[in-house]
């Protein structure tokens, strides 16, 4: 799923709020920053160094793999729209 959108939009940075553990993105894009609040997965980006190792080692580009992991709580906003 990943790669047809990377290939169809040509995406090279991506955000990826509430990713949990789910890196796959960084194998078929350059550049992913990971959003999430979730306990589990501030403990999986402690290992950075592992997954950006493991990343590195299975990408598909030729290009450096950033990957950045910010915590954050996402929120969802209620909008009313009248015409519905």
């Amino acid at each position: 799923m990943y790669e047809t959108i990377a290939d169809t939009f040509d995406v090279k940075p991506a955000l990826y709020p509430g990713s949990h553990v789910d890196v796959a993105p960084s194998l078929v894009i350059p550049h992913v920053i990971y959003v999430d609040s979730f306990k589990g997965t501030i403990r999986f980006f402690k290992k950075f160094e592992t997954v950006q190792e493991l990343m590195d080692q299975r990408k598909e580009y030729d290009e450096p793999c950033t990957i950045e992991f910010l915590v954050r709580t996402i929120r969802s906003r209620s909008t009313s729209n009248p015409s519905t």
